[in-house]
C-alpha cells in the first residue's frame, strides 16, 4: 500500500512471544507481497513447531480471501487455536450482535473481542500471563499506522 507521498507503508506486523504468533494489521489490508513475507515467516514458526497459538489484533485490516485459505491451509493439520481482537466499531454488525471472528487456523471456534477484552482472549488461548503480548502488540502497533487504544 502506498501513502501520500507514494512510499509504502507496512500495514501488519508478525512477532511471535514464547509459543503464541502474533498477527498485527493496521486499518488497511496488506497488499499481496506484505502477506507472502508474512506467510513464510509464519509457515517457518509452525512447521518448525515453534508456535501452539495465534493471536490476531486488527484496526480493520484483513487477509484476501485468498490470503486467508493459504494459512488456513498451512495450519489445518496443526489445529492452532486463533482469537481475534478487533476495534470495538468493527466487530458488532447493524443490530448491536457480535459478529464471530473468522478462525483462521482449522475448524475450532473463534471469537471477536474488543480491544478491552485482550486478557479474555489470551485466556481462551491458554495464555495465564498477557503481560509480554500486550507489550508486543504496543510496540508492533507503534510501527503501523493504528490508532491508540
Amino acid at each position: 500500500m502506498l501513502n501520500a507521498t507514494g512510499m509504502a507503508t507496512q500495514t501488519l506486523a508478525y512477532t511471535k512471544i514464547e509459543k503464541t504468533a502474533l498477527l498485527v494489521h493496521s486499518k488497511n489490508s496488506p497488499d499481496a507481497t506484505e502477506w507472502d513475507e508474512f506467510f513464510e515467516s509464519i509457515k517457518t514458526d509452525v512447521l518448525g513447531k515453534k508456535v501452539k497459538t495465534l493471536l490476531v489484533y486488527s484496526d480493520g485490516g484483513a487477509p484476501q480471501h485468498n490470503q486467508r485459505a493459504r494459512l488456513t491451509g498451512l495450519t489445518a493439520f496443526q489445529e492452532i487455536p486463533t482469537e481475534v481482537v478487533m476495534d470495538p466499531g468493527i466487530h458488532w454488525d447493524q443490530a448491536g450482535n457480535r459478529v464471530g471472528a473468522y478462525n483462521w487456523a482449522y475448524a475450532k471456534e473463534a471469537f471477536a473481542h474488543a480491544p478491552d477484552e485482550f486478557d479474555q482472549a489470551c485466556e481462551r488461548l491458554g495464555i495465564t500471563d498477557s503481560g509480554p503480548l500486550k507489550s508486543a502488540l504496543e510496540e508492533l502497533k507503534a510501527g503501523l499506522e493504528t490508532k491508540p487504544e
